[in-house]
């Protein structure tokens, strides 16, 4: 297996690929396995490190002259290494594509040692996100009460209602009181 480079669409790529023989044409083919714009060297040589074990680890399965027990445990191990491959492969892509609310570098975790993304900040903020939430209920409620007056309910909805705006009224009172205290400062 060996990192290409190839221009495509005006931008230089790079992809790993690997030598084979092909039956059907008896001629050698490269097979391409993965784009690696990007990737450091030690993740594409860990890359074909798994790939390796994971074909060894089919190989053993496939082979007659072992037995059905260690076929099934070579089987098992080439699943859960196949597995890895795709999941390191996603990784690898998500951690190597920018999006608007991530930070697309990696970094060593100090405990791990392993890379992983940084963690990302919400692009709204939880007070913006309580504000949205309240104006939408609001004008549901609206809604609601235009079709079916207040005075048309029954007790126990009443009583819900009162209990559910409870909260919102003290925490409403709350930050007034507090608001109040900062501005006699």
């Amino acid at each position: 297996m060996f990192v290409r480079t190839k221009v495509i669409d005006g931008k230089k790529r790079r992809y790993l690929v690997e030598s084979c023989w092909d039956k059907k044409t008896k001629k050698h083919r490269q097979r391409h396995i993965e784009y690696v714009d990007g990737w450091p060297k030690k993740d594409i040589a860990r890359l074909i490190r798994m790939i390796k074990k994971y074909r060894d680890a089919w190989a053993n399965s496939e082979r007659p002259e072992n037995t059905k027990a260690y076929k099934r445990v070579a089987l098992d191990k080439a699943v859960t290494l196949d597995k890895a491959i795709q999941k390191f492969k996603r990784d690898m892509r998500i951690n190597l594509v920018p999006s608007r609310n991530k930070v697309d570098r990696r970094r060593l975790d100090a405990d791990t040692g392993k890379r992983h993304l940084q963690k990302s900040a919400s692009g709204i903020s939880p007070l913006t996100a309580l504000s949205h939430s309240l104006n939408h209920s609001f004008a549901l409620f609206e809604k609601w009460t235009e079709t079916e007056p207040l005075a048309d309910w029954d007790t126990s909805t009443l009583e819900t209602l009162v209990v559910e705006t409870k909260q919102i009224h003290d925490l409403h009172e709350e930050a007034k009181r507090l608001l109040n205290a900062k501005t006699m400062k």
